[in-house]
């Protein structure tokens, strides 16, 4: 089975709960690191290039276009670097509502990341920047967050079909009783419709025998 975001979805608790699931969370864990990192650099760059448009002095002609374009440029890396991370959290926060597992690895491994970095594919280690930190610690809060709301979702619902069974037990029980009610009423009435006619049979046999 090729495991994709897409599949896991769709994927049993016990499935997702495999050796070859696990071994993709911690991959996928692994390119959210990395990915953290270089946006963590890219906002770090968009920051210096602004701060180099602003010390750039504004003249005539070319240096007041030359400083309006490093501005420009610099309002747009930062700007997509902004853009990038929200979708990273997005993207981060349904990654780690799939399973416990997920959920746990993200949180210890990114708290891990940012105490003590990480190794990249040529095993050196590699120290997340101040920004990148943030970035890292947004992601935990955010998951963290998204968490709690999902088992208090989880459990509102569990607690609705509770309801529902609890209610569908009560109508039952109580169409059950109106059963018993109408034999028991039933069997009342043919009673007392026997006493009768049995009343009547007796009535007429004496009139019958008086009148002789």
């Amino acid at each position: 089975m090729e495991i994709d975001l897409i599949s896991l979805t769709n994927l049993s608790n016990i499935e997702l709960d495999s050796p070859k699931v696990k071994e993709y969370i911690k991959q996928e864990i692994q390119k959210i690191t990395t990915n953290i990192d270089k946006l963590g650099k890219s906002i770090e760059e968009s920051k210096i290039a602004a701060e180099n448009a602003n010390k750039q002095e504004s003249g005539w002609f070319g240096k007041t276009d030359k400083k309006t374009d490093m501005i420009a440029n610099a309002l747009v890396k930062n700007s997509e670097a902004d853009a990038e991370m929200h979708t990273m959290i997005q993207s981060v926060i349904k990654f780690s509502c799939l399973s416990t597992y997920a959920y746990h690895n993200i949180v210890q491994d990114l708290s891990g990341v940012m105490e003590n970095g990480f190794k990249d594919t040529n095993g050196d280690t590699i120290h997340l920047n101040n920004t990148a930190k943030d970035i890292a610690e947004s992601i935990i809060y955010s998951v963290v967050e998204a968490n709690k709301t999902n088992e208090k979702h989880l459990e509102l619902v569990n607690k609705n079909n509770e309801n529902n069974e609890k209610f569908e037990r009560q109508i039952s029980e109580l169409f059950t009783e109106i059963e018993k009610l109408r034999i028991r009423n039933k069997s009342y009435l043919l009673s007392i419709l026997s006493l009768f006619i049995s009343l009547s049979i007796l009535t007429l046999v004496l009139l019958k025998y008086y009148f002789k």
